[in-house]
């Protein structure tokens, strides 16, 4: 297994997090081998800014928003008044509201009610977002649906963790990753092959640090 002074040895700042993971891990079959394992670690490395981010910032520049975003989910108009530029900073709550909100955030998200979109923010080790996905997890981790109204509890570190070994297992990564391929794994955390070096990288750091028994 890799332990948790393994883990804080290759990031000091999953400290708060290294014995919540290696226990959930071991208790998800995630440790069962090494792929797994490392492969875990790899990608949650990744997506969390090595362990550092565990709420979404949307401190996006105005030009930022208008190159990332398609006009569906923010129109010119709003990527100026709400991003950041030399007069303001970036109105957050705001920019969630609208990026997380309306039409797009109903369909994919389940943000159906007004502020949804920043108090279902990202959150957690694979930045959990939006209502739907807070309810199936709250149901999936706590049995009911608390989380809706207390979701700050998923960038607690019992939460932040448990939210990215929901969505390992959702997704049944144990099994890919079990055919050893970064590749695969990557594409179901992210939808693409944003930062595969990186999360190879990273992958391969933990699956040196693992230890038979």
């Amino acid at each position: 297994m890799i332990s948790a002074q393994s883990i804080v040895k290759i990031a000091p700042a999953a400290s708060v997090y290294a014995d919540e993971l290696v226990r959930q891990m071991r208790a998800a079959r995630i440790m069962d081998n090494v792929r797994r394992a490392s492969g875990f670690m790899g990608q949650i490395h990744v997506e969390s800014g090595g362990f550092r981010t565990v709420t979404e910032s949307l401190n996006y520049s105005s030009d930022a928003l208008k190159k990332m975003f398609g006009r569906h989910r923010i129109s010119l108009a709003d990527a100026d008044k709400f991003g950041r530029n030399a007069e303001h900073e970036a109105h957050q709550n705001a920019l969630a509201n609208i990026l997380y909100g309306g039409a797009w955030g109903a369909k994919s998200l389940g943000n159906t009610q007004p502020g949804d979109g920043w108090k279902f923010r990202g959150r957690g080790l694979k930045q959990l977002t939006g209502r739907d996905n807070y309810r199936r997890f709250s149901r999936a981790w706590l049995g009911d649906e608390s989380l809706l109204t207390h979701p700050d509890r998923v960038a607690q570190p019992d939460g932040a963790v448990a939210s990215a070994i929901w969505f390992w297992t959702a997704n049944s990564l144990n099994s890919v990753a079990d055919r050893g391929s970064v590749d695969e794994v990557t594409k179901i955390v992210n939808g693409g092959s944003i930062g595969i070096a990186d999360r190879k990288t990273w992958t391969q750091r933990y699956a040196g640090q693992w230890r038979a028994g």
